[in-house]
């Protein structure tokens, strides 16, 4: 792990003391000469420095600074292919590109678009059909997942957005996991189990684990609180725990709710819905969208997910969906004819402060009888 951490930093660092240098050379320094190429060699060894801690938004900060001046130099390569003797001729172009400006210009634009967006969390509507045969009206349910509370939104706000899902009429709601994580207090993870019971829905508010939510959740950080208080808080406010267990909410609804895939075990779906009435629409709750060929292959009707984040900052959606890190990343779509899945991008993000990729959403599920 250090020696790819030390790699990346030698590569960061790297590619920074030339682009740093290019900058010098542009407002008149000498970077022929040595106590120059020092003071190169250092600030450029500082930004190798944030390939150091991963989890952090100085590497966020890094990492999209290399992108755009790599992406501008292949810009400049094309404009000055195309320009020819020209080329010399675009002062003002020549001043922004080469002293680094539109670096930062686009690097601002892009944090602060992420900034809003992560803040501006938005309902996110679909609409689902089944041959189960269900209510005429069908049913309203409310995906919550990643909050990851206490990262972008606050009691007040979070007080707010579940007013606003108690105004949709929700049948039904689920928690989907990393609703807290390591970096949420006692009193936060209070607060934010209490805002959730607050939300009306017909038939009640279900939950199941994230890998972040337990106090050694996450890679054996501990958080402010232990299970057992976890578990109180959820189920005091009116929050039905599953576990590995399933439960009939009314007559026609099975829900399913998985442990998260990063407990030691866990059990299969086919092996929870064994002797259960499979005429009834079932959906599987699963943090993770992982393992989607064996939910398919049971009697599940539609699953629901979160986890990704939608992967949160440009492009890791793309590097997700490209080496498959999980079944599916974002969105709803078709595992087979039977079974349709959706994967919510969460309520908030985790880390860093922006979200670039993806909205920062609630979703909302109507679930209707019949084909589309």
């Amino acid at each position: 792990m250090y020696f790819v951490l030390a790699l990346a930093a030698f590569l960061v660092a790297l590619y920074f003391y030339f682009y740093i240098r290019q900058i010098f050379e542009f407002f008149g320094a000498d970077v022929k000469k040595l106590h120059i190429r020092i003071i190169v060699a250092v600030i450029a060894a500082l930004f190798g420095a944030a390939a150091f801690k991963p989890f952090g938004f100085l590497l966020v900060a890094v990492l999209h600074i290399m992108l755009i001046s790599a992406l501008l130099r292949l810009v400049n390569y094309i404009v000055k292919r195309i320009a020819r003797e020209r080329y010399d001729g675009f002062k003002l172009y020549n001043r922004i590109y080469k002293s680094g400006a539109a670096v930062l210009i686009i690097f601002a634009i892009i944090m602060t678009a992420g900034y809003i967006n992560l803040h501006n969390i938005v309902s996110t509507e679909y609409t689902v059909y089944t041959d189960k045969n269900i209510r005429d009206n069908g049913y309203r349910v409310v995906l919550i997942s990643d909050v990851h509370f206490g990262v972008s939104v606050d009691y007040d706000e979070l007080s707010r957005i579940c007013s606003e899902i108690s105004g949709k009429e929700p049948d039904i709601v689920i928690l989907c996991g990393d609703i807290v994580d390591n970096n949420t207090t006692r009193g936060e993870m209070l607060q934010v189990f209490k805002a959730f019971g607050g939300i009306k829905s017909e038939l009640g508010i279900f939950y199941v684990h994230g890998n972040h939510d337990r106090p050694f959740g996450f890679a054996g950080f501990e958080s402010g609180f232990s299970e057992s208080e976890l578990c109180e808080a959820i189920e005091s406010n009116g929050i039905v725990i599953l576990q590995d267990e399933i439960c009939s909410p009314n007559d026609e609804i099975i829900l399913v709710g998985r442990e998260d895939r990063s407990a030691r075990s866990r059990k299969s779906v086919a092996d929870l819905l064994k002797g259960a009435d499979t005429d009834k629409l079932i959906i599987t709750l699963d943090h993770q969208p992982r393992e989607y060929d064996l939910t398919a292959a049971s009697a599940t009707d539609i699953v629901l997910s979160g986890h990704t984040h939608g992967g949160q900052i440009w492009p890791l959606k793309q590097v997700q969906e490209i080496f498959k890190m999980n079944d599916k990343v974002y969105g709803h779509g078709y595992l087979d004819d039977d079974t349709q899945y959706i994967v919510s991008s969460g309520l908030a993000g985790w880390a860093y402060p922006i979200k670039t990729a993806s909205p920062a959403e609630y979703v909302v599920i109507d679930i209707s009888e019949g084909r589309e």
